[in-house]
Order: C-alpha cells, then sequence, then structure tokens
C-alpha cells in the first residue's frame, strides 16, 4: 500500500503559552513510490495558518481566551478540516522527525495509507483547549485535546496535558497512564530542554497520582526520578517533603 511521507520538523512551547517557533519548511517526502515534492500552494497556507496560531497565542497572553479561540484557532482548524475533508488516508501532525518517523512506521505495520503534516493543526487544538480550560470550560477542553492527540498520539506534552485534566476529574489511574506514556514519549523530541522538562513534568504527574492512589513508596521515587533529572525542581522537593509528612499517618 502507497504511504506518502512528508517529513517536517517543528519546535513548540512546552507548558503553556509560549511563542513558539515557526516550524521549518517540509524537507520533501518520501512514498513507496519515490520521492514526492510538497505543493507550493500547501507550503504557503501552512505559513500562514502557523502565523495565526502565534497570532492567537498572543491573544491568550493578553488575557483574551474567548478571542483567541473564535478569531484565530477556529479559523486554522476549519481550514485544515476543509482541505482534508475528502482525504482518506491518517493524518498525524509531527513536531520532530522521530516523533514523524514513529507513526509513518505505525503506519506501515498496520498496512494503511497515512501523512503527517506540520504541528501547525495540532497545535491550534492544542491552544484552544488552554484557553477552553482557562475558561473552566473543562468538558470542552477534553474533547479538544483529545482532537490533539489524535493527531499527534505520541507528542508528549499533549500526554501529560491530558494526564492533567484526568487530574482536575480526580481520575488517577488514567491520569497515571497518561504522564507514564508522556515519559516514554519524551526520548521523541530533539531539544534537550525541552526533554529535560516533560520528562520532569511527567515524573511529577506520575507522583501526584500515585501518592493519591496511596502508593507512597512508588511516589517517592517518581519524585526522586524528577529530581535527577532536573536537580533544581522545586516542586518534586515540596512533593518529597509532603510525602514525608504523610507517613506517620498511614502507619
Amino acid at each position: 500500500m502507497k504511504l506518502l511521507v512528508l517529513l517536517v520538523i517543528g519546535l513548540v512551547g512546552c507548558g503553556g503559552p509560549s511563542a513558539a517557533q515557526r516550524p521549518a519548511s517540509p524537507a520533501g517526502g518520501a512514498s513507496a513510490a519515490g520521492p514526492a515534492a510538497p505543493d507550493r500552494a500547501d507550503i504557503d497556507q501552512d505559513d500562514a495558518m502557523w502565523k495565526m496560531v502565534i497570532e492567537g497565542v498572543g491573544r491568550l497572553k493578553a488575557g483574551k481566551p474567548e478571542e483567541a479561540i473564535t478569531s484565530y484557532f477556529d479559523k486554522v482548524i476549519a481550514s485544515y478540516q476543509e482541505r482534508y475533508a475528502t482525504d482518506k488516508r491518517h493524518i498525524y501532525c509531527g513536531h520532530d522527525q522521530a516523533e514523524t518517523l514513529l507513526y509513518m512506521l505505525d503506519a506501515a505495520n498496520k498496512h494503511e495509507e497515512a501523512i503527517a503534516l506540520r504541528p501547525t493543526w495540532a497545535e491550534a487544538w492544542y491552544y484552544k483547549s488552554y484557553a477552553l480550560t482557562e475558561m473552566h470550560r473543562t468538558a470542552e477542553a477534553v474533547s479538544a485535546l483529545d482532537k490533539a492527540l489524535a493527531l499527534s498520539p505520541n507528542h508528549a506534552h499533549y500526554l501529560s496535558e491530558r494526564g492533567h485534566l484526568y487530574q482536575l476529574a480526580k481520575d488517577w489511574k488514567h491520569a497515571l497512564e497518561l504522564f507514564t506514556a508522556a515519559e516514554e514519549s519524551v526520548k521523541l523530541m530533539s531539544d534537550q530542554k525541552a526533554q529535560i522538562d516533560q520528562r520532569t513534568r511527567a515524573l511529577r504527574g506520575q507522583g501526584y497520582s500515585l501518592v493519591e492512589l496511596g502508593d507512597l513508596d512508588a511516589a517517592e521515587k517518581k519524585y526522586q526520578e524528577s529530581l535527577r533529572s532536573n536537580p533544581d525542581d522545586a516542586a518534586s522537593k515540596q512533593e518529597l517533603d509532603y510525602i514525608k509528612s504523610l507517613r506517620p499517618k498511614r502507619k
């Protein structure tokens, strides 16, 4: 089965809205039939959509989440939905080369046609989820984030965000599963600082969930791992002190 691969590399902000970098232009593509070049019009449209995501993040920073959604993120989402409405391939969004290749290999193993786009579409869903969370519209935020994860199922940042939403719902078991998956997906990130930040966050998320599930020993190990990854992680230090305070009460 023909498999079209558009390799793209993009870096995104971690831990909340930030001035995300413009993703690199596609470096070309490959398929079972030979190399495939991206269409110039598609590249130009992607550039315009990425600019809209950045502008939307700016509105978020200005404290205007509703405007960010309606004037920016929803328009980006609608543009991609219209462009790929009749496309029968499995569509992914890759943030790094390793992540993109993982999606393509998984598709090949499943004998399905697939394409990996820049992260723009997924980022629009993610930031929409972030904005909805800011407005305390949690159910809608979950739905939007699940759309981002459908496009980028192995992106550590999205997985940790989903774990956080499970924590808000006090669903500690599923939160633990998502933070564990996030830790595994960190290795797909090319930026070393992003790796440290996201691994630390995933480990803290696991630790927090384990405390709520009553497994203090396992939680303590996760926070210790977090500190080994980032010795300056004050949150993990505080959580270790909290676990220490709990132990006499659990005896």
